[in-house]
């Protein structure tokens, strides 16, 4: 990393960790003082800053709040009326409005990132055995922000009333809706299921004591870059294709529309939605927990502080019959057993069950012998 390291020295006295000269990128000759090792933990931890595998689920945040930024402002032009939907739509594409054609096009290219970065997120935290135990309300509410963001994706299909609304529709039976359907879409889903998506995901951070709700500065600046040239060089069907009713088809937002019929399309989505419910239920369960002496226990609480799961809270503990004091205490429903608080607590009180102190520290006293 980017602060102390540490080395092993066996002098025949047993083993003797000291911390390395610390360096800053910044120093001009810093590759001649410390080598490449020092320039390669600057690339390292640069690396680490801006590495999307690491911000999946910021990085959907991010796309929801683009999301809701630009139908913020679209809003001001759409008019949710079979006669003047489309008209609406067109004007904003029109050079009318400045830049409507690049919010417009943002505003769509978001969505479909939304529901891929969501399943990826999802992906992610199932390979790494992220989704069981006290882990399994945050994967559950995962599950809810997905379907939610189809569901969204696809009633946006639908307000603009133009070819890619009238399949839409055809799929689920319906060839025309009324003025008051669409009015309905529009407020209900489309408005409406955001806020409830905004809320989901507040439940889903307030798990975590300092959750990553926002990537890096440099990622985001690189993301939002990306983004941005995408959308410049690839806008969608302008306004002469939308009066010839032409339209590209968005395999990523309306995929559900290409399952053959509503029965096997609920069907599928039934099965999907079963399966990654049930997969918390079938995972790797997590029996081990930190455990905290209540007898030595100083009541710094530093390690509520520390932990990243809001695991650990505060308990009265009987020192005698008339005296208490206040200690620290593991809800070991919470505790996912990541052992930050037994690295953080000073006066070592803190225990992970089966990894006690000394056997750990055994273990690294043979691991710097070798």
């Amino acid at each position: 990393g980017m602060g102390s390291r540490f080395w092993c020295n066996n002098s025949g006295k047993g083993v003797t960790m000291s911390p390395s000269k610390s360096y800053s990128p910044f120093k001009p000759l810093n590759f001649l003082i410390n080598g490449t090792l020092g320039i390669f933990d600057v690339l390292k931890a640069g690396f680490e800053s801006v590495n999307i595998l690491n911000s999946l689920g910021s990085i959907t945040f991010l796309l929801l709040f683009i999301q809701i930024l630009t139908g913020f402002v679209l809003s001001f032009f759409y008019m949710p009326s079979l006669d003047q939907a489309q008209k609406s739509i067109m004007y904003i594409m029109s050079d009318k409005i400045p830049y409507g054609l690049f919010i417009r096009t943002l505003h769509r290219y978001a969505a479909d990132a939304m529901i891929l970065f969501a399943a990826a997120h999802m992906l992610r935290k199932l390979f790494a055995q992220r989704h069981t135990s006290t882990r399994s309300v945050g994967w559950f509410v995962g599950v809810a922000l997905l379907v939610f963001t189809v569901l969204i994706t696809i009633t946006g299909y639908i307000l603009p009333m133009d070819g890619r609304a009238s399949e839409i529709l055809k799929f689920f039976g319906r060839g025309q809706i009324t003025e008051v359907a669409l009015l309905i879409i529009y407020r209900a889903f489309h408005i409406g299921a955001p806020i409830l998506v905004f809320a989901l995901l507040v439940w889903h951070f307030a798990r975590i004591s300092r959750p990553p709700v926002i990537p890096t500065f440099a990622l985001s600046l690189i993301f939002l870059g990306v983004l941005a040239v995408i959308v410049g060089l690839f806008p969608i069907a302008g306004k002469t294709d939308l009066k010839a009713g032409k339209y590209v088809f968005d395999w990523i937002g309306l995929f559900t529309i290409r399952l053959g019929s509503p029965t096997i399309a609920a069907s599928a989505w039934g099965f999907l939605i079963a399966v990654l419910i049930a997969l918390p239920f079938f995972g790797r369960k997590i029996k081990t927990a930190a455990v905290v002496d209540p007898v030595r226990c100083s009541g710094c609480f530093t390690c509520i502080t520390l932990c990243p799961k809001n695991a650990i809270t505060q308990k009265k503990f009987n020192i005698s019959r008339n005296k208490t004091k206040d200690v620290a205490f593991v809800v070991r429903k919470k505790c996912q057993a990541c052992g930050i608080c037994v690295a953080g607590c000073l006066p070592q009180v803190i225990d992970l069950e089966g990894f006690e102190n000394k056997v750990i520290l055994e273990e690294v006293k043979g691991l710097c012998l070798q």
